[in-house]
């Protein structure tokens, strides 16, 4: 299970400081891992890889935090420019 937190905003669209916001307890389906062109599927992610979380995407639409911990705060939405 872990705790699901949206980036918090404020009715302007800009960020807000110093926000605690609710967080959401959702299951993970299963976690993948590419291994060249094959998905393994994992009971953990070891740190430095890059893994994919199934089942959290009803709940997690564009950015968000994951955490299993209670005491977590939102990292800050990052904002791209390109010209």
């Amino acid at each position: 299970e872990l705790r699901i937190l949206g980036p918090a905003v404020n009715n302007d669209g800009d960020e807000k400081e110093n926000v605690s916001t609710s967080s959401t307890k959702k299951r993970v389906n299963s976690i993948i891992m590419m291994m060249g062109n094959k998905a393994e599927t994992m009971s953990e992610c070891p740190a430095g890889n890059i893994c994919g979380l199934m089942g959290i995407d009803k709940y997690l639409t564009k950015s968000g935090t994951l955490a299993d911990s209670e005491s977590v705060f939102p990292f800050k939405t990052m904002k791209f420019s390109v010209s």
